[in-house]
């Protein structure tokens, strides 16, 4: 458990016949005793003595201490910040995303803290690669603008602070558009010689089937392919 201490000290006071007075003592009933759960007062010497109270049952607050004998009193006040390990409002849930399309995800932090979003392990830097990523009042803000195959996968948040840290993970998965394949560049005529290798390339807008057929004489189908990546 988290301990704060607060030293206080009295000096010794004088009367108008320049008279020593007695000093204020801690009472037997408080000295080196608990006097409530979590809060201890120790007399340290004859001048100083030292509260001792536990973070984990007193919050934030101010510590009021005050001294008194026939002379008069005297007042000091202090306070007392309890800096909590953070905590989000809600932990991240799997995403399913679509190819081409922005991804957007929220988290919220109960006590301030810094963020850090990862995919597969890789930190997502604000700026860079489509990826922005914005901080405020506890909440942070990660906008992928084009979901890409690379962004499926484990996606981590890091929230820290001076108390510690906690993560919180969850999976995304890019799937293509619910729309019919686009040929945005077909293959081109070749001439060859005999023996000689020809190549034909074909590029499409989505992810899709083709079946490449050249026709032969006697219709031979040459190969089937599968592409599993956009290309556009």
């Amino acid at each position: 458990d988290t301990k704060v201490e607060e030293t206080v000290k009295v000096e010794q006071q004088t009367v108008v016949e320049q008279q020593k007075t007695e000093v204020p003592k801690v009472t037997k009933e408080l000295k080196d005793q608990t006097i409530v759960k979590g809060v201890k007062i120790t007399e340290e010497t004859k001048y100083e003595w030292k509260l001792t109270i536990e973070s984990t049952t007193f919050e934030t607050g101010t510590i009021s201490v005050k001294g008194v004998n026939e002379s008069g009193t005297a007042e000091t006040k202090c306070e007392m910040k309890v800096i909590e390990k953070p905590e989000l409002s809600e932990t991240l849930k799997d995403i399913n995303a679509t190819l081409g399309e922005p991804i957007k995800v929220e988290v919220t932090a109960k006590v301030a803290a810094q963020f850090k979003w990862m995919i597969n392990g890789q930190t997502l830097e604000d700026g860079k690669d489509g990826v922005h990523v914005t901080t405020e009042n506890g909440k942070s803000t990660l906008t992928i603008d084009k979901a890409e195959p690379s962004h499926s996968g484990k996606l981590t948040v890091v929230t820290s602070n001076e108390a510690g840290t906690v993560e919180s993970t969850s999976q995304i998965t890019v799937t293509p558009k619910s729309a019919a394949p686009q040929i945005i560049e077909g293959p081109k005529d070749v001439n060859i010689k005999e023996k000689e290798t020809a190549e034909f390339k074909v590029k499409s807008l989505y992810i899709s089937r083709f079946l490449l057929a050249p026709l032969y004489p006697n219709g031979l189908q040459l190969a089937s392919v599968i592409f599993f990546e956009r290309f556009a």
